[in-house]
């Protein structure tokens, strides 16, 4: 069965509130380093690996390939190493014991709305991306790495920024349910999302041909009638070697908080699907490759200017609720 995972913000808090809601504890939460700058970079990572530290919950981490003040091309020519090393350090320090630490970097980079895409520099992302993976293990082979996408149907072609399964322990993708743009039909915004050229079925095939376990690192629904979303995506895991699932409990960027009541239909449906789902057990096992790729020769890589985003904004934007609607059945994907 897949760890089950919360994103939460950076509030020990708001994780407590969510797991007394959910009447279950999940196997980690979500942390997300800083991007502001090189400074924030490193002194965030420190900041929250102690934060998760004395709550005694496992942490995946989604740390950013590069911070603003960077660029693909010079990542891809190790000038940021010594700023990876120290990040790596900084998140074995406060990760007690010898299990996996779970990465997530570059993530979404097929989509536009984050500084770090990979549109037009597809040599540079995956030159940054073997730096950084390989500066990590070369800390600690705890370590282990996500390459993660968003879903579309078209754009551009994930396996043109895909890094090489030396590079990669888990293949991950995000999704949300949009009905501003999926349609008010929760079950038929699944299955367009599991459908789309680069949908959930894609990501399962790519992974499979790759000998590698899949993630979904972000996922959310909004609005009371999303049951049906709730019951296929537990489905989805169910059925499929996914390793982990981290729900987006928030309304930064994305209005998917349940944990406040505020959509109780869905949120009893959710309740229903993950209450005593996690494994109690955050263990990554059966990963191909990675923990002993080499650190590749500096080599310059071209880079171009990029349009800056924030997390999980752009393609995630809030929408206004549903109304209200009864409860609904049990959906089960044709």
């Amino acid at each position: 069965m897949a760890a089950f995972g919360v994103y939460v913000g950076n509030s020990t808090a708001d994780l407590n509130k969510f797991s007394s809601w959910l009447g279950d504890k999940p196997d980690y939460v979500h942390g997300v380093v800083g991007y502001a700058n090189w400074t924030d970079y490193v002194s965030s990572a420190s900041w929250q690996a102690g934060l998760w530290k004395s709550t005694g919950i496992d942490v995946q981490w989604s740390v950013p390939i590069i911070s603003k003040e960077g660029n693909l091309g010079t990542a891809a020519s190790g000038a940021y190493n010594t700023y990876y090393k120290q990040v790596a350090e900084a998140l074995l320090k406060n990760t007690p014991g010898d299990g996996p630490i779970m990465v997530r970097t570059g993530w979404e980079a097929n989509g536009d709305w984050f500084f770090w895409n990979a549109i037009g520099k597809e040599e540079a992302f995956k030159g940054a991306f073997r730096q950084m993976a390989s500066t990590f293990k070369q800390v600690s082979d705890r370590f282990q790495f996500e390459w993660n996408i968003n879903h579309a149907n078209g754009g551009t072609n994930p396996e043109s920024i895909y890094p090489g399964d030396e590079y990669v322990d888990v293949i991950g993708m995000d999704f949300y349910y949009k009905p501003e743009y999926q349609g008010s039909d929760p079950a038929k915004a699944f299955y367009q999302i599991r459908d789309e050229k680069y949908g959930l079925q894609w990501l399962e095939n790519f992974a499979a041909a790759h000998g590698k376990p899949t993630a979904y690192s972000e996922w959310g629904v909004t609005g009371n009638n999303a049951a049906p979303f709730v019951q296929l995506a537990k489905q989805w895991f169910d059925s499929h070697n996914v390793v982990l699932q981290s729900y987006w409990d928030s309304d930064s960027a994305y209005p998917g908080k349940l944990s406040d009541g505020t959509d109780a239909n869905t949120g009893a449906a959710f309740k229903a699907a993950f209450a005593n789902w996690g494994s109690g057990d955050m263990t990554w096992a059966d990963f191909g490759g990675g923990s002993s790729a080499p650190v590749p020769a500096p080599e310059a890589m071209p880079d171009v200017p990029t349009q800056n985003g924030g997390d999980a904004t752009a393609g995630k934007p809030p929408g206004a609720d549903d109304p209200v609607v009864p409860t609904a059945p049990v959906v089960t994907a044709p």
